[in-house]
Formats: structure tokens, sequence, C-alpha cells
């Protein structure tokens, strides 16, 4: 999920915050840009479609919004990211953290919906991810269903200390969403649903509405880090192949310490 951003800013923002225990709960009853926990910074990334502002995404009816279409002429930094981001951002969260999102409508053509962490500095990265897409062109077989007939494809990633030019090292697990039945499911289904990343010190545990998917020991992140909720065109994400707009519905993230 990599992002091309600026390192020394990133590394200035890394010692700006000091990084303490954090807990927050955010269910946008309140329009606007959310209140800040001490040491929590909250920002927006609208580069599939504008925004004009915090309450075009967060109206305070309890639910955040984050809308895009498929007309690439609008996007924003088409020069610096060919694979332009419609998100949510909160810094800075360590490890022995948990991260989790509940969100409906994860599942739109042309785009993988996300929660992922990043922090970048001197040509080396950390990443975390949750990845979410209908039908992913990287995983076999292609062209399955997406409906409640078929199943939502994911994967599930960790960086830890990478380089920024080669991307590695990378542990990458690409597998359908299971269900408590172990069968794999749909989220192409208008429910909302919990994704969860578990950040210990020597392990990462992903969950999706409580149903264990992946643990990852081999390589896990220490940085302090940036957390993302939202959605990316990528290569293997498929084609915008519709018209109009499509809205990712945020109906809370939660953070809060782990053992």
């Amino acid at each position: 999920m990599k992002i091309i951003t600026t390192s020394a800013l990133l590394a200035m923002c890394f010692f700006s915050f000091p990084i303490h225990a954090t807990e927050l709960f955010e269910d946008f009853s309140s329009p606007g840009k959310p209140k800040q926990p001490k040491g929590i910074e909250w920002s927006y990334r609208d580069q599939m479609r504008p925004v004009a502002s915090w309450e075009e995404i967060i109206p305070g009816d309890g639910f955040a919004y984050l809308k895009i279409d498929a007309d690439r002429s609008n996007d924003k930094d088409q020069s610096k990211q060919k694979w332009p981001f419609q998100m949510i951002e909160l810094s800075l969260i360590g490890p022995g953290h948990r991260m989790e999102m509940r969100a409906k409508n994860t599942v739109i053509s042309g785009v993988g919906s996300f929660i992922f962490t990043w922090q970048e500095a001197d040509g080396v990265f950390d990443e975390i991810d949750i990845e979410i897409v209908g039908d992913d062109a990287a995983t076999l077989p292609e062209n399955h269903p997406t409906d409640e007939t078929g199943w939502t494809d994911a994967r599930f990633n960790t960086w830890a200390n990478s380089n920024n030019k080669t991307n590695k090292p990378h542990v990458t697990h690409k597998k359908p969403i299971l269900d408590e039945s172990g069968k794999k499911t749909s989220h192409q289904d208008g429910q909302f649903h919990i994704y969860t990343i578990d950040w210990r010190d020597n392990r990462v545990d992903f969950f999706i509405d409580g149903v264990h998917q992946q643990t990852i020991t081999s390589l896990v992140p220490d940085s302090p880090s940036t957390l993302y909720v939202g959605m990316r065109h990528m290569s293997w994400t498929g084609k915008l192949d519709w018209t109009g707009t499509q809205t990712m519905i945020v109906d809370w993230i939660r953070v809060e310490p782990i053992e």
C-alpha cells in the first residue's frame, strides 16, 4: 500500500508526537474534523474525488462517508501518485495496540478498501495492511463471483525496515475472507463488518468480524505509524468500470492498548 511522500516531513512528524498508550473511539457523531485525543492528529486525502471540507466526510449523523468516482481526470496529485487514495488518517500509533474499523460497502469494483499503518524515513518504511477487494487479480481463481454467491478476497501484509525502492523484505498472504464456520464469505452484502489489526511487539494478528484470518511473526514493524482507513485504486484491484459515485461508509474507528 506504499505511500509516496516526503521522508524528511515524516521523520519530523515521527519526532514531534510523543508515543504513549493510545485509546480512542471515534463514532463520527459530531460534524467535522474529529476532536483529537492527546498526541493524535487527524487528516484526510481526497485524491480520487475532491472534498470541500471535513463536514462533507463527517456530517455528524454517526458515519464517515468516503466517496469516490471513476473519473481519473479529477484525481489529485496525478504526477506523484499513480494509484490514488481516498482516506482518513490518524497519527501516531505504535506497537501494543488493537486498531479496528467497522465499515460497509468495502467491496467496490476497481479499488481495494483497507485499514493499514505506514511510517517511512530515510528510504525505509514499516507497514501493516488489511486490504479488501472483491476479486484480487493476483489471486486464483480469476473472475470468481464476488456477491453472496461467491466471496471477497483479502491481503494481510507486513513490511519492516523495508527498502523503499525494492519493497523488501515483505510478507503477504492473499486469501478469501473466512466466516466463523471457516467458509469463504462475501462482504458485497450491504452489511457492516469489523476489520481488526492486533499489533504486538513480536506478532501481528488479523481478524475480520472477530474471526482470525492470519498471523505474521516473521516480519513485525516496530515504528510508531500513521493509521489509514479508506480506499485505493491499484493494479490488482480491477477496473473502475462504473459511472456516478460509490461510497464506503465507516461506522467507527477504535484504537486501544493490548498486552
